[in-house]
């Protein structure tokens, strides 16, 4: 819906610049996990994707307890179906084992987070696919206080 319906809406209805270089997709939360997919898997369509404090970025949905394991099981049932192999399918981890590479070199790839996804960072390192990175104690799993501790960056 988003790549077929919506990219196609906003671009016959406003003023953008058509195509990649027109456009990045950024995300918070489920949001950054969101903007991983679309931009590793449609990188034809986007010229760079921010992920801020992007969840869930492992293979195991599990593997980590939350801190309200009632919404993980939610969100595991509605987004995922029940099925872990779906969500792995899904899983920015694999799709940037699968598109990393077709990414152009200058599409602009930022991970910016509270205390969390370390592992998805070094995986991103391993696999060589150049990315910004920036880690804020303090923050937690907060939007407001996230996008305060960027002002002085941007």
């Amino acid at each position: 819906m988003f790549i077929n319906d919506l990219l196609p809406f906003v671009d016959d209805s406003f003023r953008t610049i058509k195509g990649r270089s027109g456009r990045i997709v950024e995300g918070f939360s489920m949001g950054g996990y969101g903007a991983a997919r679309f931009g590793f898997k449609y990188h034809e369509l986007f010229g760079g994707f921010s992920l801020l404090g992007a969840d869930p970025l492992q293979l195991d949905l599990f593997a980590h307890t939350p801190a309200n394991k009632e919404n993980q099981l939610r969100i595991f049932g509605e987004v995922f179906s029940n099925d872990m192999e779906y969500f792995q399918a899904q899983n920015p981890r694999i799709l940037a084992e699968n598109y990393g590479h077709l990414l152009p070199e200058a599409t602009p790839k930022r991970q910016i987070i509270g205390t969390a996804n370390l592992e998805f960072h070094n995986h991103l390192a391993e696999l060589d696919i150049p990315h910004q990175y920036r880690e804020f104690q303090g923050i937690g799993h907060n939007a407001m206080r996230l996008f305060n501790a960027l002002i002085p960056y941007q």
